[in-house]
């Protein structure tokens, strides 16, 4: 009976990012409509998430404390509380400039800590329409065919473009972690216990 509606989707698991503190989304928007709510069917609920919710958050924060990205999310996280706070601007061409020069060091040191890190351990396949329909293995190529469409910021400096995108890790923080954590799920979940079931055809569906 609910909706996603300004709120969106409520995780069990909270990774840190920046995008929380940020004013963006359909309910920083003036006149966005209030979330709507129906009476909930009835419905036999599997609960086989909740009780592994706070070994797998134990975890997960375990990881995060130890992860150097993270500990880079949660570094830019505070200087953005801190600039949000911060209502002034400073119009002198030398201290902007200075700013300037500071995020870049800032993020010429990452670089170099990323690349210093070695060969990353996890290895990232394209997965297309195509290779599917000709049940190729993974790592192979589709004769003729458009690479995906990789997203990036806009730069005037297309090499300096081109180089963060090599140096880059190929998973980004949250989404290896959300996979540490599907993995840590399935190696706990009861084995006799499914992780999808089928309804049964009983009186109340499966959900």
């Amino acid at each position: 009976g609910g909706t996603t509606q300004k709120q969106g989707v409520a995780p069990d698991i909270v990774l840190p990012t920046p995008y929380d503190y940020m004013e963006i989304g359909e309910a920083t928007l003036p006149n966005s409509l209030a979330a709507d709510h129906t009476d909930p069917l009835n419905y036999r609920k599997l609960n086989r998430v909740n009780d592994y919710v706070k070994r797998l958050t134990t975890r997960s924060d375990a990881r995060i404390k130890d992860d150097q990205d993270f500990a880079y999310i949660l570094e830019d996280i505070k200087t953005l509380k801190e600039r949000l706070l911060d209502k002034s601007l400073s119009l002198n061409e030398t201290t902007r400039l200075k700013e300037k020069d500071d995020e870049k060091e800032k993020r010429e040191i990452r670089k170099k800590e990323r690349k210093d890190r070695g060969k990353p351990e996890e290895t990232v396949y394209d997965l297309t329409i195509k290779m599917i329909q000709k049940n190729l293995k993974l790592g192979e190529e589709v004769e003729d065919e458009e690479k995906p469409i990789r997203l990036e910021e806009e730069d005037d400096n297309e090499e300096e473009v081109e180089e963060d995108e090599e140096d880059a890790p190929k998973l980004d923080p949250h989404l290896r972690e959300t996979m540490f954590i599907l993995h840590d799920y399935i190696k706990l979940l009861d084995p006799k216990k499914q992780i999808a079931a089928k309804d049964s055809g009983d009186s109340n569906p499966v959900q």
